[in-house]
């Protein structure tokens, strides 16, 4: 699921001045495995996950029509099936592996 938030728009920002470009991105997703691809002997020699997750945030800035700024803040979860603890976070097993991101960049429009 995503949801774009104009936020220039939303403060009256003036369309040619230099806060016109502000835009808000969240998304946010979830991939579930079902039980018989889990079990299916097809998938032998693979990892036994059972979910994967993220959210993400992302503040997008239009400077002008050849260049833009993003800032976005990720979080990707895996989780691996209950019983199997593959995983040592902080000196304690887990079946659930985070990764956090902090990205920034120019985005030229060509």
């Amino acid at each position: 699921m995503q949801l774009g938030l104009p936020l220039s728009r939303w403060f009256n920002a003036d369309p040619h001045g230099h806060n016109a470009g502000w835009q808000l991105q969240l998304l946010v997703g979830k991939d579930q495995m079902v039980d018989r691809d889990l079990n299916n002997p097809g998938f032998s020699g693979t990892l036994p996950m059972s979910m994967g997750k993220s959210a993400i945030a992302t503040l997008n800035y239009k400077f002008n029509n050849w260049c833009g700024f993003s800032f976005e803040q990720s979080i990707y979860a895996t989780r691996m099936e209950d019983h199997l603890n593959i995983y040592e976070i902080a000196g304690n097993p887990s079946n659930e592996w985070q990764d956090h991101r902090t990205e920034f960049g120019p985005i030229f429009t060509f």
